[in-house]
């Protein structure tokens, strides 16, 4: 209901999927509570191996039934009218979550972990990325017309950190995600605070659209290449469509 709201008042273009980010944790019974005042809470954060090695793989249908199930009925509802955008949180940004116990300023707990043990990180964000791979195939399978994924603390990393536990993740995502389904394109977009530089190789991060700010187009458009179309966003927002060729 939340989702179509939106959709008696104005005329858009899309219609996103009211859910949340920590679906996948909640699903993986780390106790997640929203406190009022608070935000999203965990009381069994995970800060060591043990934690990391007994974490679950969520199976999409079973444990995450009750979003296929909404994506369903909201598909029947828009009659394919208007598309509808599933989405999932990037395993750097819900991580964050899982290890500092929910929302967080300073981020100390997990940068503590990312720079002490890198392995456990890792081993943490490949959990999570299996995980939402399954999550988002189940969603372009229960119907959605295309994929977001929001990396909304990436800013808080590093340029090389960025690309270390956060741009592979995503990268892995995208390129497990289907190219087509049932003969209709699925585009993924991303959304970033994180300003990529030349160091970045964009032309790897395909079938994306990226919003970020931008302070030299020419030179960005020159960085994705070919089979680019490039669009202005709202403000000083610009936003890319990588479009990737069918295999």
């Amino acid at each position: 209901e939340v989702t179509l709201q939106p959709l008696r008042r104005f005329e858009l273009d899309a219609a996103i999927l009211f859910s949340d980010i920590l679906t996948i944790p909640h699903a993986m019974n780390l106790g997640l509570e929203f406190i009022a005042g608070k935000g999203p809470t965990f009381s069994k954060p995970v800060r060591d191996e043990n934690a990391v090695l007994h974490l679950p793989i969520p199976d999409p249908e079973e444990d995450l039934g009750y979003v296929m199930d909404a994506i369903r009925l909201i598909k029947k509802t828009l009659n394919d009218k208007t598309p509808l955008i599933g989405f999932a949180g990037s395993p750097w940004t819900v991580a964050t979550y899982m290890v500092e116990g929910g929302s967080s300023k300073q981020f100390s707990v997990i940068k503590r972990m990312l720079y002490r043990d890198p392995d456990l990180l890792h081993a943490l964000l490949e959990k999570v990325t299996l995980s939402t791979i399954s999550y988002l195939q189940a969603q372009i399978a229960a119907g959605v017309d295309a994929i977001m994924i929001f990396d909304t603390w990436g800013g808080v990393l590093t340029p090389e950190a960025y690309q270390t536990f956060s741009l592979q993740y995503m990268q892995r995502i995208i390129d497990a995600l289907p190219n087509v389904h049932e003969g209709k394109t699925i585009p993924t977009i991303l959304t970033t605070s994180r300003k990529l530089s030349t160091g970045v190789d964009a032309r790897n991060v395909r079938n994306i659209v990226l919003m970020r700010p931008c302070n030299n187009m020419i030179e960005f458009k020159q960085i994705i290449g070919r089979g680019t179309r490039l669009y202005d966003g709202k403000d000083y927002f610009t936003v890319y469509f990588f479009c990737k060729s069918p295999s």
